[in-house]
C-alpha cells in the first residue's frame, strides 16, 4: 500500500527543524532520522553511509530569493548543532569538517554523535570515520 505525502506545506512553513521526523511519522514509521540539525537558516541535509564512514552534507539554501530561481547572495548561517545516529556497533574514529578544514569538538553518547558547526557560507561536510 502506497501512501502519498504532500510535503510542500512543511517545507513552505520555513523549513521546520523537524521536517524529516514529521515526514517519517506521516509515512507511518517511528524510525528516528539519522541526523538532526538545529540552527538558523535553511539547510539541505543529506547523509551518505559507506562501509567505514558516514558523511553529512549541509548545503546552505538561506537566500531571500530561495524559491525564485538562481542564488543571488551567499548569507552565512550558524552555529548549527548536528546530532548523528551512528550505525549499530560502530564507533567514531575521527570527525572532520571538510570545508572548514578543522576537527570539531565532539560529544559521543551511545549511538549518538553531537557537534557544532560554527558557520556555513555555502556548504559544509561532516566526515565521520567509523
Amino acid at each position: 500500500m502506497a501512501t502519498e505525502v504532500n510535503s510542500s506545506p512543511f517545507f513552505m512553513a520555513t523549513s521546520s527543524p523537524n521536517f524529516c521526523a514529521k515526514i517519517l511519522r506521516i509515512a507511518g514509521t517511528n524510525e528516528e532520522p539519522p541526523v538532526r540539525v538545529n540552527g538558523p537558516g535553511i539547510l539541505d541535509v543529506t547523509v551518505w553511509r559507506q562501509k567505514k564512514s558516514m558523511t553529512v552534507h549541509l548545503v546552505n539554501l538561506t537566500n531571500p530569493m530561495m524559491m525564485k530561481g538562481p542564488l543571488r547572495e551567499l548569507i552565512p548561517v550558524g552555529p548549527q548543532r548536528v546530532r548523528v545516529r551512528l550505525p549499530d556497533g560502530s564507533q567514531p574514529r575521527r570527525v572532520h569538517l571538510l570545508a572548514a578544514g578543522v576537527s570539531p569538538r565532539v560529544e559521543h553518547t551511545g549511538r549518538y554523535l553531537s557537534l557544532t558547526v560554527p558557520s556555513i557560507l555555502d556548504h559544509e561536510v561532516v566526515a565521520i570515520d567509523l
